[in-house]
């Protein structure tokens, strides 16, 4: 949570400020257990945004294009 200030990555790249609730893992655990603490495998999200993420997921077509602009988010912090 330090390394996003505890702000919703997501929101705050929509120039939103909002306290994030959950540490999201943009690979899946069920998919790499060895990305559990990889800190570049983690975002901050808020509550709704990280539910819209997993819903999203569902659709294995947009998987790799929401995991991919996860990163993108991540690219540039800490």
């Amino acid at each position: 949570k330090s390394k996003d200030f505890g702000l919703c990555q997501v929101c705050l790249n929509k120039n939103i400020v909002k306290s994030s609730d959950v540490v999201h893992h943009i690979i899946p655990l069920d998919e790499d257990r060895n990305k559990a603490l990889d800190r570049d495998n983690l975002i901050c999200l808020c509550h709704k945004c990280h539910n819209k993420i997993h819903n999203d997921m569902k659709d294995n077509g947009k998987k790799k294009l929401i995991e991919e602009k996860l990163f993108e988010l991540i690219e540039g912090r800490g």
